[in-house]
């Protein structure tokens, strides 16, 4: 899970980002804050992307509302949540899509809330993955990827009834990936621990009966990191 908050005031930024992060959603997830509503533009401009975003209404340079409609045309999926000392601006809010706007200073229990109503729509959403093959970029759904594996600099997308290669580096991909339940278990591989049949020794058994081989120094975090998966799910 990736949220951005961006405000103009450092303080509420603090502020804010500790209530956030006191959610135990947010235990493997990231919060990045922006005190300009320019530089998280120009960052989702170039390929950075947040499952949810709150954004201060009334922020010099770029306002809130302005800056919502903008990302909404990169990020149509992402849920928008507005920080606002004024009410009335509550109407403009809602044309841009948003969940909904929240009073400074924010209510712990207002938070909570929101948070929770939004992590349930992040989670209905459905995930995609952008790859590209030759001269082309497709979307490659997360809930039907079981395995990312590199073969001979290429990469290898292994979902329920194909094998999709494609450009680009294991690392770039798990950047993307992580903060949806995928684990890289070994320098070459990628697996989603929701597609986890079993671990055995040096093994995952995927539940397609694929497998995928868990790197020496990697085996305690493999198997540590899919036991906190198991309780959290």
């Amino acid at each position: 899970m990736k949220i951005a908050l961006c405000d103009d005031s450092a303080y509420d930024l603090e502020l804010l980002k500790k209530t956030i992060s006191e959610n135990s959603y947010i235990r493997e997830g990231q919060i990045d804050l922006y005190t300009d509503g320019n530089d998280l533009l120009k960052n989702i401009q170039n390929g950075e992307f947040y499952d949810i975003f709150f954004l201060d209404i009334e922020m010099p340079e770029i306002n809130g509302i302005t800056l919502a409609h903008m990302l909404r045309l990169s990020c149509p999926s992402s849920v928008i949540v507005f920080l606002t000392s004024y009410p009335q601006y509550a109407i403009d809010g809602y044309g841009c899509e948003a969940l909904r706007y929240l009073l400074k200073p924010c209510n712990t229990n207002d938070v909570k809330t929101t948070l929770d109503r939004a992590f349930q729509i992040v989670e209905e959403r459905t995930h995609f993955i952008s790859v590209k093959i030759q001269n082309k970029t497709i979307g490659i759904r997360l809930n039907n990827l079981y395995m990312v594996e590199c073969c001979n600099r290429h990469l290898l997308f292994h979902t329920e009834n194909e094998v999709i290669e494609a450009v680009g580096t294991i690392s770039s991909i798990y950047d993307k990936l992580k903060y949806y339940g995928f684990l890289q278990v070994h320098q070459g591989y990628i697996v989603n621990m929701d597609k986890i049949k079993n671990l055995k020794n040096d093994l995952v058994l995927l539940e397609n009966e694929k497998t995928a081989p868990i790197g020496i120094r990697r085996k305690f975090e493999v198997y540590s990191e899919y036991s906190k998966y198991l309780e959290r799910h």
